[in-house]
């Protein structure tokens, strides 16, 4: 079992999630309403409140107000083997550690928060020094790093959009399109702006443009 503490200076109510894109859809999510005295175990598809899971892996262990504040202590297992649940794995080995998201209200029960709000990325197993693991591939002689970019790109209003970019790399790099080239490593570039779009990217690579 994790036990996780949570503070925040509201009267009504107040939740934390696991944030699969940095937003609320794909977020885990637990938060505790002070007037019912209990915490709920839920999760989040879109920018709504978040629906409560069919199981209830988080228990409540101790809860008050005082001075403003909200404070709570819960537990739930780091791997509840739910499907509605994400696992709380080990991420001293993630550069940004694991995205989060945070919320608080004075309202009785779970509300819209247009600023009382939060989010960012912690290590939920003890800080660790940034590390770039394609450090040694960049300082390698003869590698070449080039920004790959869906530039001038409308976000769409539809909820689920795939969207396929194509990328020539003999021109991009420079070469012959029969001279051997190789990609080494890929990293995203995702601007801050425009992450909460972003759920994930496919990688395809094609010996030809006519494949």
């Amino acid at each position: 079992m994790t036990p996780a503490t949570s503070q925040a200076k509201a009267s009504g109510w107040v939740g934390f999630g696991i944030a699969e894109a940095g937003g609320m859809p794909g977020a885990d999510i637990v938060y505790y309403e002070r007037d019912a005295d209990k915490i709920f175990d839920a999760h989040a598809l879109q920018y709504a409140s978040p629906s409560v899971d069919d199981c209830q892996d988080w228990t409540l262990l101790s809860s008050a107000f005082s001075d403003g504040w909200i404070h709570v202590e819960a537990e739930r297992l780091l791997d509840t083997e739910d499907l509605q649940d994400w696992a709380i794995i080990d991420d001293r080995g993630f550069g940004v550690g694991t995205k989060f998201i945070a919320a608080w209200g004075n309202s009785p029960t779970i509300a819209y928060h247009a600023s009382e709000r939060t989010k960012g990325a912690l290590h939920f197993f003890g800080e660790t020094e940034p590390v770039d693991p394609l450090l040694a591939i960049k300082n390698k002689a003869g590698i070449q790093s080039k920004d790959l970019t869906a530039k001038d790109f409308a976000i769409p209003t539809d909820r689920t959009t795939y969207a396929d970019f194509c990328q020539d790399l003999p021109s991009i790099l420079g070469v012959d399109a029969e001279t051997g080239h190789h990609i080494l490593a890929i990293e995203p570039l995702v601007h801050a702006d425009t992450e909460r779009h972003v759920h994930h990217f496919v990688l395809h690579a094609f010996t030809s443009s006519s494949t």
